[in-house]
C-alpha cells in the first residue's frame, strides 16, 4: 500500500464511521467473489440483482436524513461507496478501490457512458468529502438523482 493509499485510507477512517461501509460491503460479498488469477470481481451467478441492491442502498441512504441534518460529509462518502461498487460490479473492474484520479485515468479507456458526467461528480463529491467545501440540498438531491438513473438506464439494457 503506498503513503498515498495509507493517508487516504487514514481519513476515510477518521471521518466515516465503519458503519457506513460495511453494510454494503456485506452485501456485495455475498453477489461477487474473487477470481484468483487477476482479483477481478466476477458475478457469482447470472441472475444476481446487483442493480436492485444499489437502487435499494440509495433508498436507505435518504432514510439516513444526512440531507435534513447537513451532514453532507457522509452523505456523500455513502453516496460514492454505493455507486463506486455499483460500477465494480457492473463493469468488473475495482473501481471501488480507485481514486478519483485512478478512475479519471482508467476511464480514458474504458467504454463507460456518461465519463465526463460521473467524473464530474466524484470531483465534487472529493471536495465535499476531503476539502471542507459545503453543499446544500439541490446538489445532494441532483447526484442522488443522477446515480439512481445512471443504474436504472443500465439496468434497463441488461
Amino acid at each position: 500500500m503506498t503513503t498515498m493509499e495509507q493517508r487516504f485510507k487514514s481519513a476515510i477512517l477518521q471521518l466515516v464511521d465503519k458503519e457506513l461501509i460495511l453494510p454494503y460491503e456485506q452485501k456485495i460479498n455475498t453477489i461477487v467473489s474473487r477470481r484468483a488469477e487477476n482479483d477481478k470481481f466476477i458475478p457469482v451467478r447470472k441472475d444476481a440483482k446487483f442493480n436492485e441492491v444499489a437502487l435499494e442502498d440509495l433508498r436507505k441512504l435518504l432514510s439516513k436524513e444526512y440531507i435534513e441534518n447537513k451532514n453532507y460529509k457522509a452523505y456523500y462518502f455513502e453516496l460514492t461507496s454505493i455507486f463506486k461498487n455499483y460500477l465494480s460490479i457492473r463493469f468488473d473492474e475495482k473501481i471501488s478501490e480507485m481514486t478519483t484520479n485512478d478512475f479519471s485515468h482508467f476511464l480514458d479507456e474504458s467504454k463507460i457512458q456518461n465519463k465526463n458526467e460521473i467524473l464530474e461528480f466524484f470531483k465534487f463529491a472529493d471536495l465535499i468529502k476531503f476539502a471542507d467545501i459545503s453543499s446544500n440540498k439541490d446538489e445532494c438531491k441532483f447526484y442522488y438523482k443522477f446515480c439512481k438513473e445512471y443504474i436504472k438506464t443500465l439496468k434497463s439494457k441488461n
